[in-house]
Protein backbone atom coordinates (compact mmCIF):
# COMPACT_ATOMS: atom_id res chain seq x y z
CA UNK A 1 0.00 0.00 0.00
CA UNK A 2 1.06 3.58 -0.72
CA UNK A 3 -0.07 5.97 2.05
CA UNK A 4 -0.86 9.75 1.55
CA UNK A 5 -1.30 11.72 4.61
CA UNK A 6 -1.72 15.54 5.10
CA UNK A 7 -1.75 16.04 8.54
CA UNK A 8 -5.57 14.71 9.19
CA UNK A 9 -6.51 14.24 5.87
CA UNK A 10 -5.76 10.79 4.82
CA UNK A 11 -6.47 9.12 1.52
CA UNK A 12 -5.75 5.27 0.90
CA UNK A 13 -4.37 3.64 -2.48
CA UNK A 14 -3.73 0.01 -3.43
CA UNK A 15 -1.25 0.00 -6.55
CA UNK A 16 1.07 -2.15 -8.49
CA UNK A 17 4.62 -1.29 -8.34
CA UNK A 18 5.32 -0.04 -12.12
CA UNK A 19 9.10 -1.52 -11.70
CA UNK A 20 10.65 -4.47 -12.82
CA UNK A 21 10.75 -6.00 -9.27
CA UNK A 22 6.99 -5.00 -8.74
CA UNK A 23 8.37 -2.64 -5.89
CA UNK A 24 6.13 -0.02 -4.96
CA UNK A 25 7.51 4.05 -4.12
CA UNK A 26 6.24 5.87 -2.10
CA UNK A 27 5.07 9.60 -2.86
CA UNK A 28 4.64 13.08 -1.05
CA UNK A 29 2.02 15.28 -2.14
CA UNK A 30 1.73 18.74 -1.51
CA UNK A 31 -1.99 20.67 -1.57
CA UNK A 32 -2.09 23.04 -4.52
CA UNK A 33 -4.24 26.67 -4.40
CA UNK A 34 -7.28 27.17 -4.14
CA UNK A 35 -8.17 27.69 -7.70
CA UNK A 36 -6.52 24.46 -8.93
CA UNK A 37 -8.62 22.38 -5.85
CA UNK A 38 -11.88 23.20 -7.34
CA UNK A 39 -10.75 22.52 -10.75
CA UNK A 40 -9.39 19.60 -9.86
CA UNK A 41 -12.37 18.56 -7.58
CA UNK A 42 -14.72 17.73 -10.30
CA UNK A 43 -15.86 14.40 -8.82
CA UNK A 44 -15.91 13.47 -4.81
CA UNK A 45 -13.09 10.78 -3.45
CA UNK A 46 -14.91 8.68 -1.36
CA UNK A 47 -12.08 6.23 -0.61
CA UNK A 48 -9.07 5.41 -3.60
CA UNK A 49 -8.49 1.50 -4.00
CA UNK A 50 -6.82 0.05 -7.24
CA UNK A 51 -6.76 -3.57 -7.37
CA UNK A 52 -4.09 -4.81 -9.52
CA UNK A 53 -4.63 -2.39 -11.71
CA UNK A 54 -2.19 -2.08 -14.99
CA UNK A 55 -2.11 1.43 -16.67
CA UNK A 56 -0.56 1.14 -19.89
CA UNK A 57 1.33 4.59 -21.38
CA UNK A 58 -0.54 6.95 -23.25
CA UNK A 59 0.68 7.75 -26.43
CA UNK A 60 -1.57 10.19 -28.31
CA UNK A 61 -2.04 13.80 -27.03
CA UNK A 62 -4.01 14.44 -24.26
CA UNK A 63 -4.93 16.04 -20.83
CA UNK A 64 -2.75 13.80 -19.17
CA UNK A 65 0.29 15.26 -20.64
CA UNK A 66 2.31 17.83 -19.02
CA UNK A 67 1.30 21.23 -19.62
CA UNK A 68 -1.67 20.04 -22.17
CA UNK A 69 0.16 19.80 -24.63
CA UNK A 70 1.01 16.41 -26.85
CA UNK A 71 3.45 13.57 -25.74
CA UNK A 72 3.62 10.51 -24.30
CA UNK A 73 3.54 9.48 -20.62
CA UNK A 74 4.58 6.19 -18.92
CA UNK A 75 2.55 4.84 -16.27
CA UNK A 76 4.28 5.95 -13.50
CA UNK A 77 3.60 9.30 -14.54
CA UNK A 78 0.10 9.12 -15.53
CA UNK A 79 -0.50 7.20 -11.35
CA UNK A 80 1.44 9.57 -10.44
CA UNK A 81 -1.01 12.74 -11.93
CA UNK A 82 -4.06 10.78 -11.09
CA UNK A 83 -3.09 10.47 -7.43
CA UNK A 84 -1.93 14.12 -7.19
CA UNK A 85 -5.54 15.21 -8.35
CA UNK A 86 -6.79 12.93 -6.55
CA UNK A 87 -5.45 13.97 -3.10
CA UNK A 88 -6.08 17.44 -3.85
CA UNK A 89 -10.11 16.77 -4.56
CA UNK A 90 -9.97 15.03 -0.83
CA UNK A 91 -8.08 17.34 0.34
CA UNK A 92 -10.83 20.20 -0.22
CA UNK A 93 -13.75 17.80 0.81
CA UNK A 94 -11.83 17.20 4.65
CA UNK A 95 -11.36 13.22 3.73
CA UNK A 96 -10.54 12.54 6.98
CA UNK A 97 -9.64 9.84 9.20
CA UNK A 98 -11.40 8.81 12.36
CA UNK A 99 -11.09 10.19 15.94
CA UNK A 100 -8.02 8.67 16.46
CA UNK A 101 -6.33 9.59 13.87
CA UNK A 102 -3.82 8.15 10.99
CA UNK A 103 -2.32 5.37 13.62
CA UNK A 104 -6.22 4.33 14.11
CA UNK A 105 -6.84 4.80 10.49
CA UNK A 106 -3.92 2.41 9.58
CA UNK A 107 -4.85 0.10 11.98
CA UNK A 108 -8.52 -0.74 10.86
CA UNK A 109 -7.81 -0.95 7.53
CA UNK A 110 -4.94 -3.25 7.44
CA UNK A 111 -6.69 -5.75 10.28
CA UNK A 112 -4.71 -5.00 13.33
CA UNK A 113 -7.03 -3.23 15.40
CA UNK A 114 -9.16 -5.33 18.00
CA UNK A 115 -11.27 -3.06 20.34
CA UNK A 116 -13.83 -3.75 23.42
CA UNK A 117 -16.90 -2.79 25.09
CA UNK A 118 -17.55 -3.52 28.82
CA UNK A 119 -20.90 -2.59 29.89
CA UNK A 120 -21.33 -1.20 33.44
CA UNK A 121 -24.62 -1.43 35.45
CA UNK A 122 -23.29 -0.42 38.85
CA UNK A 123 -26.04 0.97 41.57
CA UNK A 124 -24.22 4.13 41.64
CA UNK A 125 -23.20 4.71 37.94
CA UNK A 126 -24.13 2.98 34.38
CA UNK A 127 -22.37 3.17 31.31
CA UNK A 128 -20.10 1.58 28.59
CA UNK A 129 -15.97 1.46 28.82
CA UNK A 130 -14.52 0.77 25.44
CA UNK A 131 -10.51 0.22 24.68
CA UNK A 132 -9.34 0.47 21.33
CA UNK A 133 -6.13 -1.29 20.71
CA UNK A 134 -3.75 -2.04 17.63
CA UNK A 135 -1.29 -4.92 18.21
CA UNK A 136 1.16 -3.84 15.68
CA UNK A 137 1.39 -0.34 16.72
CA UNK A 138 1.08 -0.32 20.26
CA UNK A 139 -1.54 2.44 20.17
CA UNK A 140 -3.92 1.93 23.17
CA UNK A 141 -7.12 4.20 23.33
CA UNK A 142 -9.70 3.92 26.48
CA UNK A 143 -13.45 5.64 25.60
CA UNK A 144 -16.02 6.17 28.74
CA UNK A 145 -19.15 6.77 27.46
CA UNK A 146 -18.11 7.18 23.79
CA UNK A 147 -15.98 10.07 25.17
CA UNK A 148 -11.56 9.65 24.91
CA UNK A 149 -10.24 10.00 28.06
CA UNK A 150 -6.93 7.61 27.56
CA UNK A 151 -4.88 7.68 24.48
CA UNK A 152 -1.53 6.59 24.31
CA UNK A 153 1.11 4.74 22.01
CA UNK A 154 3.52 2.38 23.18
CA UNK A 155 6.16 0.22 20.91
CA UNK A 156 7.08 -2.16 20.99
CA UNK A 157 3.60 -3.40 21.97
CA UNK A 158 3.48 -5.88 25.60
CA UNK A 159 0.72 -6.21 28.36
CA UNK A 160 -0.52 -3.51 29.99
CA UNK A 161 -3.09 -1.95 32.33
CA UNK A 162 -5.35 1.31 31.90
CA UNK A 163 -6.64 2.53 35.52
CA UNK A 164 -9.03 4.82 35.78
CA UNK A 165 -11.57 6.68 38.65
CA UNK A 166 -15.73 6.93 38.17
CA UNK A 167 -17.62 8.91 40.71
CA UNK A 168 -14.95 7.62 43.12
CA UNK A 169 -14.84 4.27 42.12
CA UNK A 170 -11.56 2.68 40.64
CA UNK A 171 -11.36 0.35 37.17
CA UNK A 172 -8.96 -1.12 35.08
CA UNK A 173 -8.51 -2.30 31.66
CA UNK A 174 -6.43 -5.13 31.26
CA UNK A 175 -5.00 -6.49 27.93
CA UNK A 176 -2.67 -9.82 28.74
CA UNK A 177 -0.18 -10.95 25.77
CA UNK A 178 0.75 -14.47 25.27
CA UNK A 179 3.20 -14.45 22.94
CA UNK A 180 4.08 -18.46 23.22
CA UNK A 181 -0.07 -18.53 22.17
CA UNK A 182 0.24 -16.09 19.75
CA UNK A 183 -2.87 -14.31 21.49
CA UNK A 184 -4.08 -11.00 23.41
CA UNK A 185 -6.96 -11.75 26.27
CA UNK A 186 -9.18 -8.63 27.23
CA UNK A 187 -10.76 -8.10 30.52
CA UNK A 188 -11.92 -5.09 32.42
CA UNK A 189 -13.10 -4.58 36.07
CA UNK A 190 -14.88 -1.68 38.39
CA UNK A 191 -15.82 -1.48 41.44
CA UNK A 192 -13.74 -5.08 42.21
CA UNK A 193 -16.73 -6.51 39.24
CA UNK A 194 -15.68 -8.12 36.80
CA UNK A 195 -17.17 -6.56 33.65
CA UNK A 196 -18.95 -8.33 30.45
CA UNK A 197 -18.69 -7.40 27.12
CA UNK A 198 -21.42 -6.71 24.62
CA UNK A 199 -20.19 -10.05 22.48
CA UNK A 200 -22.36 -12.13 25.62
CA UNK A 201 -25.37 -13.01 25.13
CA UNK A 202 -24.89 -14.24 21.33
CA UNK A 203 -26.67 -17.51 21.30
CA UNK A 204 -29.52 -15.65 18.99
CA UNK A 205 -29.53 -14.47 15.73
CA UNK A 206 -30.06 -10.61 16.75
CA UNK A 207 -33.48 -9.26 15.00
CA UNK A 208 -33.73 -5.36 16.50
CA UNK A 209 -32.86 -3.81 13.80
CA UNK A 210 -34.36 -4.30 10.29
CA UNK A 211 -32.88 -2.13 7.47
CA UNK A 212 -33.33 -1.82 3.97
CA UNK A 213 -32.20 0.81 1.04
CA UNK A 214 -35.04 1.01 -1.60
CA UNK A 215 -33.43 4.03 -3.56
CA UNK A 216 -30.81 6.38 -3.23
CA UNK A 217 -30.25 9.82 -4.06
CA UNK A 218 -27.81 12.31 -5.92
CA UNK A 219 -27.35 15.78 -4.34
CA UNK A 220 -24.61 18.79 -5.31
CA UNK A 221 -22.68 19.89 -2.77
CA UNK A 222 -20.81 22.59 -4.11
CA UNK A 223 -19.52 21.72 -7.59
CA UNK A 224 -19.79 18.00 -6.67
CA UNK A 225 -22.57 15.66 -7.11
CA UNK A 226 -22.94 13.42 -3.89
CA UNK A 227 -24.67 9.91 -4.19
CA UNK A 228 -26.39 9.36 -1.03
CA UNK A 229 -28.41 6.11 0.42
CA UNK A 230 -31.48 6.19 1.83
CA UNK A 231 -31.49 3.65 5.15
CA UNK A 232 -34.86 2.55 6.14
CA UNK A 233 -34.39 0.92 9.85
CA UNK A 234 -37.65 -0.70 11.42
CA UNK A 235 -37.14 -0.72 14.84
CA UNK A 236 -39.06 -2.07 17.78
CA UNK A 237 -38.64 1.84 19.17
CA UNK A 238 -40.36 3.25 15.70
CA UNK A 239 -39.02 3.32 12.28
CA UNK A 240 -36.31 5.72 11.03
CA UNK A 241 -34.64 7.09 8.06
CA UNK A 242 -30.43 7.57 7.48
CA UNK A 243 -29.20 9.43 4.67
CA UNK A 244 -25.48 7.93 4.54
CA UNK A 245 -22.69 7.78 2.05
CA UNK A 246 -20.57 4.73 0.41
CA UNK A 247 -18.16 5.72 2.96
CA UNK A 248 -19.77 5.75 6.28
CA UNK A 249 -20.79 2.33 5.22
CA UNK A 250 -17.33 1.02 5.33
CA UNK A 251 -15.95 2.96 7.80
CA UNK A 252 -18.85 1.24 9.99
CA UNK A 253 -17.39 -2.16 8.48
CA UNK A 254 -13.97 -1.52 9.83
CA UNK A 255 -14.71 -0.33 13.14
CA UNK A 256 -17.86 -3.66 14.25
CA UNK A 257 -15.04 -6.09 12.59
CA UNK A 258 -12.53 -4.63 14.63
CA UNK A 259 -15.29 -4.93 17.82
CA UNK A 260 -15.18 -8.88 16.71
CA UNK A 261 -11.98 -9.27 15.95
CA UNK A 262 -10.19 -12.58 17.34
CA UNK A 263 -14.25 -13.77 18.07
CA UNK A 264 -15.57 -16.62 16.79
CA UNK A 265 -17.95 -14.17 15.56
CA UNK A 266 -16.06 -12.35 13.04
CA UNK A 267 -16.91 -15.01 10.27
CA UNK A 268 -20.05 -13.95 10.49
CA UNK A 269 -19.78 -10.30 9.84
CA UNK A 270 -20.67 -9.70 6.62
CA UNK A 271 -18.11 -7.27 3.62
CA UNK A 272 -19.75 -4.43 1.94
CA UNK A 273 -18.98 -4.03 -1.57
CA UNK A 274 -15.51 -3.26 -2.45
CA UNK A 275 -13.95 0.25 -3.31
CA UNK A 276 -13.71 1.39 -7.00
CA UNK A 277 -11.01 3.38 -8.03
CA UNK A 278 -12.58 6.46 -10.15
CA UNK A 279 -10.06 7.01 -12.35
CA UNK A 280 -11.30 3.61 -13.65
CA UNK A 281 -15.13 3.50 -12.73
CA UNK A 282 -18.03 6.18 -12.85
CA UNK A 283 -19.17 6.44 -9.50
CA UNK A 284 -22.36 8.98 -10.62
CA UNK A 285 -23.71 6.09 -13.16
CA UNK A 286 -26.83 4.83 -12.56
CA UNK A 287 -25.78 1.09 -13.08
CA UNK A 288 -23.32 1.58 -10.62
CA UNK A 289 -25.22 3.49 -7.87
CA UNK A 290 -27.95 0.95 -8.24
CA UNK A 291 -25.42 -2.06 -8.20
CA UNK A 292 -23.96 -1.18 -4.93
CA UNK A 293 -27.39 0.04 -3.31
CA UNK A 294 -28.10 -3.67 -3.63
CA UNK A 295 -24.86 -4.90 -2.42
CA UNK A 296 -25.09 -2.17 0.98
CA UNK A 297 -28.90 -3.32 1.43
CA UNK A 298 -26.95 -7.46 1.78
CA UNK A 299 -24.08 -5.82 3.80
CA UNK A 300 -27.05 -4.14 6.31
CA UNK A 301 -29.24 -6.92 6.80
CA UNK A 302 -26.19 -9.71 7.03
CA UNK A 303 -24.46 -7.29 9.42
CA UNK A 304 -27.80 -6.72 11.60
CA UNK A 305 -28.55 -10.10 12.18
CA UNK A 306 -25.60 -11.08 14.10
CA UNK A 307 -25.50 -12.01 17.66
CA UNK A 308 -24.83 -9.29 19.94
CA UNK A 309 -24.59 -6.32 17.04
CA UNK A 310 -27.51 -4.60 18.65
CA UNK A 311 -25.25 -3.64 21.40
CA UNK A 312 -22.52 -2.72 19.43
CA UNK A 313 -21.79 1.29 20.22
CA UNK A 314 -20.28 1.46 16.48
CA UNK A 315 -23.40 0.49 14.83
CA UNK A 316 -25.74 2.13 17.49
CA UNK A 317 -23.55 5.31 16.36
CA UNK A 318 -24.02 5.04 12.95
CA UNK A 319 -27.58 4.33 13.37
CA UNK A 320 -28.07 7.29 15.09
CA UNK A 321 -28.92 5.80 18.28
CA UNK A 322 -28.63 7.63 21.82
CA UNK A 323 -26.94 5.30 24.53
CA UNK A 324 -29.21 4.32 27.44
CA UNK A 325 -29.87 7.02 29.76
CA UNK A 326 -27.06 7.06 32.66
CA UNK A 327 -26.92 6.48 35.92
CA UNK A 328 -24.51 9.11 38.17
CA UNK A 329 -22.42 11.67 37.33
CA UNK A 330 -19.74 9.67 35.25
CA UNK A 331 -17.11 12.38 36.46
CA UNK A 332 -13.69 10.80 35.06
CA UNK A 333 -10.34 10.75 36.09
CA UNK A 334 -7.80 8.64 35.20
CA UNK A 335 -4.74 7.17 37.55
CA UNK A 336 -1.36 7.15 37.40
CA UNK A 337 0.38 3.28 37.57
CA UNK A 338 3.47 2.97 39.60
CA UNK A 339 6.36 0.31 39.54
CA UNK A 340 9.47 -0.14 41.15
CA UNK A 341 11.85 -3.37 40.79
CA UNK A 342 14.72 -3.99 43.13
CA UNK A 343 16.79 -6.99 44.19
CA UNK A 344 18.43 -7.80 47.87
CA UNK A 345 20.35 -11.23 48.81
CA UNK A 346 20.28 -12.88 52.15
CA UNK A 347 23.07 -15.62 53.97
CA UNK A 348 20.37 -18.22 53.48
CA UNK A 349 19.31 -20.76 50.90
CA UNK A 350 16.79 -20.02 48.65
CA UNK A 351 14.44 -22.70 49.92
CA UNK A 352 14.85 -21.30 53.54
CA UNK A 353 13.98 -17.58 52.42
CA UNK A 354 11.24 -18.71 50.52
CA UNK A 355 9.60 -20.36 53.87
CA UNK A 356 9.78 -17.66 55.55
CA UNK A 357 8.46 -15.57 52.95
CA UNK A 358 5.52 -18.33 52.61
CA UNK A 359 4.75 -18.08 56.33
CA UNK A 360 1.82 -16.09 56.42
CA UNK A 361 1.96 -15.52 60.26
CA UNK A 362 5.35 -13.95 60.14
CA UNK A 363 5.13 -10.26 59.78
CA UNK A 364 8.28 -10.03 62.05
CA UNK A 365 10.79 -8.73 58.70
CA UNK A 366 7.78 -6.04 58.04
CA UNK A 367 7.87 -4.69 61.82
CA UNK A 368 4.86 -6.32 63.51
CA UNK A 369 4.96 -8.37 66.50
CA UNK A 370 1.93 -10.02 65.29
CA UNK A 371 -0.38 -10.82 62.95
CA UNK A 372 -4.36 -12.09 62.66
CA UNK A 373 -4.99 -14.91 59.72
CA UNK A 374 -8.19 -15.58 58.09
CA UNK A 375 -8.95 -17.61 55.20
CA UNK A 376 -11.66 -16.23 53.17
CA UNK A 377 -13.62 -16.43 49.82
CA UNK A 378 -10.95 -14.88 47.59
CA UNK A 379 -8.03 -16.25 49.73
CA UNK A 380 -5.68 -16.00 52.96
CA UNK A 381 -6.06 -12.42 54.45
CA UNK A 382 -3.91 -10.91 57.38
CA UNK A 383 -4.23 -8.18 58.93
CA UNK A 384 -1.43 -6.11 61.14
CA UNK A 385 -0.31 -2.80 62.38
CA UNK A 386 2.79 -1.40 61.79
CA UNK A 387 4.56 1.97 61.64
CA UNK A 388 3.69 4.93 59.60
CA UNK A 389 3.16 5.24 56.51
CA UNK A 390 1.44 1.94 56.77
CA UNK A 391 -0.56 1.69 59.95
CA UNK A 392 -3.03 -0.91 59.88
CA UNK A 393 -2.93 -3.35 57.20
CA UNK A 394 -4.43 -6.21 55.33
CA UNK A 395 -3.10 -8.19 52.66
CA UNK A 396 -4.85 -11.03 50.40
CA UNK A 397 -2.41 -13.45 49.15
CA UNK A 398 -2.59 -14.35 45.57
CA UNK A 399 0.17 -16.93 44.20
CA UNK A 400 2.73 -19.15 46.79
CA UNK A 401 4.04 -21.57 44.63
CA UNK A 402 7.85 -23.13 45.54
CA UNK A 403 9.67 -24.37 42.76
CA UNK A 404 12.11 -27.36 42.45
CA UNK A 405 14.85 -25.06 42.15
CA UNK A 406 15.25 -23.43 46.27
CA UNK A 407 13.21 -20.86 45.11
CA UNK A 408 9.62 -19.38 44.78
CA UNK A 409 7.34 -17.16 43.61
CA UNK A 410 5.41 -15.15 46.51
CA UNK A 411 1.96 -12.53 45.07
CA UNK A 412 0.19 -10.66 47.67
CA UNK A 413 -2.14 -7.64 47.49
CA UNK A 414 -2.68 -5.25 49.85
CA UNK A 415 -6.51 -5.00 50.85
CA UNK A 416 -6.16 -1.63 53.34
CA UNK A 417 -3.45 0.87 54.08
CA UNK A 418 -3.16 4.45 55.56
CA UNK A 419 -1.17 5.16 52.17
CA UNK A 420 -4.10 6.88 49.84
CA UNK A 421 -3.64 3.75 46.97
CA UNK A 422 -6.35 2.39 44.65
CA UNK A 423 -3.94 -0.63 44.23
CA UNK A 424 -1.32 -2.38 45.65
CA UNK A 425 0.39 -5.47 44.60
CA UNK A 426 3.89 -7.02 45.85
CA UNK A 427 5.59 -9.79 43.82
CA UNK A 428 8.81 -11.59 45.39
CA UNK A 429 10.98 -13.99 43.00
CA UNK A 430 13.11 -16.03 45.21
CA UNK A 431 16.16 -17.27 43.58
CA UNK A 432 19.70 -19.64 44.31
CA UNK A 433 22.69 -18.06 43.31
CA UNK A 434 25.35 -19.95 43.08
CA UNK A 435 27.59 -19.52 46.10
CA UNK A 436 26.89 -21.45 48.90
CA UNK A 437 23.99 -20.84 51.34
CA UNK A 438 23.08 -17.07 49.44
CA UNK A 439 19.70 -16.51 48.15
CA UNK A 440 18.70 -13.75 45.74
CA UNK A 441 15.11 -12.23 45.57
CA UNK A 442 13.58 -9.79 43.04
CA UNK A 443 10.84 -7.56 44.34
CA UNK A 444 8.63 -6.23 42.03
CA UNK A 445 5.81 -3.15 43.78
CA UNK A 446 3.06 -2.25 41.28
CA UNK A 447 0.92 0.57 43.11
CA UNK A 448 -1.78 3.31 41.66
CA UNK A 449 -1.78 6.72 43.83
CA UNK A 450 -5.41 7.72 44.45
CA UNK A 451 -6.80 10.96 42.42
CA UNK A 452 -5.15 14.01 42.69
CA UNK A 453 -2.10 12.27 44.71
CA UNK A 454 1.92 13.25 43.65
CA UNK A 455 2.83 10.08 42.18
CA UNK A 456 6.25 10.96 42.70
CA UNK A 457 6.40 11.47 46.14
CA UNK A 458 3.62 8.24 47.11
CA UNK A 459 6.61 6.05 45.02
CA UNK A 460 9.84 7.46 47.30
CA UNK A 461 7.59 6.63 50.33
CA UNK A 462 6.62 3.18 49.51
CA UNK A 463 9.80 2.67 48.05
CA UNK A 464 12.36 3.58 50.97
CA UNK A 465 9.86 2.01 53.62
CA UNK A 466 10.20 -1.14 51.77
CA UNK A 467 13.65 -1.44 51.24
CA UNK A 468 13.76 -0.91 55.01
CA UNK A 469 11.27 -4.08 55.27
CA UNK A 470 14.10 -5.84 53.18
CA UNK A 471 16.37 -4.60 55.43
CA UNK A 472 15.36 -6.43 58.64
CA UNK A 473 14.81 -9.55 56.62
CA UNK A 474 18.34 -9.64 55.65
CA UNK A 475 19.07 -8.76 59.14
CA UNK A 476 17.51 -11.58 60.44
CA UNK A 477 19.42 -14.06 58.68
CA UNK A 478 22.73 -12.85 60.30
CA UNK A 479 21.30 -13.17 64.04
Amino acid sequence: EVLFGCYNQVLRVKMMGDHDDGSIEDHEMEIGSQEEEEELASEHIDQLEVEEAVVEPVEEPGSYSEGGGGGKMDAKQILTKAVTETVKAGAKLEVRAWKGGFLGWLGRGIGTTCSRTWVVDNQDYTGTITLEHDCLTGRRVLYIDRVVVYQRTVFPDKSFEIWFDIDGKSGRVCAENDFKGNALYYSCMYADEALVTTLAQRDQESKVFQPTIPDTTVEVDGKLEVAYYNVHVKAADGDFVLKKRFSEFVDLYEKVWASYSSDELLQQVPKPPKKQFKLFTKHHDKKFIENRRVQLQLFMQGLCKVPAIERNLYLLEFLGKEPPEKRGEGKVTMLDTCESKFKFTVNASGATLFKKLADWEDVSWKGADSCEVVNTEEGKMRRFRIAEPWGDVVELLVVCEENSEGGGVLEYQMQQSEIPLRFFECSIDVQETKKEVQARGLVTLKFVPGPGEDSKKLSRIIEESFRSHLHALEESFLS
